[in-house]
């Protein structure tokens, strides 16, 4: 006689008919006492097919020499990050921190709050953001020249006033803050413009004045935006870039 183990009752006799007095909700076993495990996926070069790592170890290194080993990627350091289990008071988190200061780890985000000196990728660009805001004038008057059409351009700083900006470190492009609604794009209607660039689509990354914050958000575009962010701590998980490699990491 075949059996579906699922069926198996408690006592070991199968049943057909459905189980009375069973809670409605019942979680899938996990172990109670030691620490937690986590899954790494290590990304195939443009694909969404991955090779899974299982991470059990307190302290995981990834790096080209490292417990996670990228060798053939000239751009990550030998030890890049570190993947590191913490327990607080019982309950246990994951660490994913850079080693070196010098070599960066870019974590995808679908929303976040520019502040100066943040470093994000889009596309095969990388932007820096600067805080460079009024010196002498206030917010109102600021605003004013801004509702009578006054733009500053590049070397333009009427009575010292100066403004947020947005600089292309690959290309040297500047755009300065002053609107309420920016895009970057291989459209010709995006404020940074990069028609050649194969990795954006069409509005791929929109910079927003919200409540006096500019945020960066993205509508689940093919790529995304990946922010460099040199610690960070994991619920549930994270999806990162180092070199040229891409991972994902999921907390079990």
């Amino acid at each position: 006689m075949d059996h579906n183990f699922d069926e198996w009752s408690e006592d070991g006799d199968v049943s057909k008919e459905a189980p009375k007095n069973v809670p409605s909700a019942v979680r899938k076993y996990r172990p109670q006492f030691r620490p937690p495990m986590g899954v790494l996926m290590i990304f195939d070069d443009g694909l969404d097919t991955y090779e899974t790592r299982r991470i059990r170890a307190d302290e995981t290194t990834i790096g080209r020499c490292a417990d996670v080993s990228i060798p053939h990627d000239y751009f990550i350091s030998d030890v890049h990050l570190m993947l590191r289990r913490e327990n607080a008071s019982g309950k246990y988190t994951w660490v994913l921190e850079e080693v070196s200061k010098e070599t960066p780890l870019f974590v995808r985000a679908k929303k976040f709050e520019l502040r100066d000196g943040t470093e994000f990728l889009a596309g095969s660009n990388r932007f820096s953001y600067a805080v460079e805001l009024e010196s002498t004038a206030g917010t109102s008057e600021l605003r004013g020249r801004l509702e009578a059409g006054s733009v500053p351009g590049a070397s333009i700083f009427e009575d010292g006033i100066r403004y947020p900006c947005l600089r292309s470190t690959t290309n040297s492009q500047k755009l300065w803050l002053i609107a309420g609604e920016y895009w970057i794009g291989r459209s010709s209607d995006c404020a940074i413009c990069m028609p050649d660039d194969e990795f954006l689509t069409s509005k791929h990354v929109k910079i927003s004045l919200e409540e006096g914050k500019w945020l960066l958000s993205t509508a689940g575009v093919t790529n995304g935006f990946w922010v460099r962010i040199s610690t960070v701590r994991i619920s549930t998980s994270c999806t990162f870039q180092i070199g040229e490699q891409r991972f994902r990491f999921v907390a079990l």
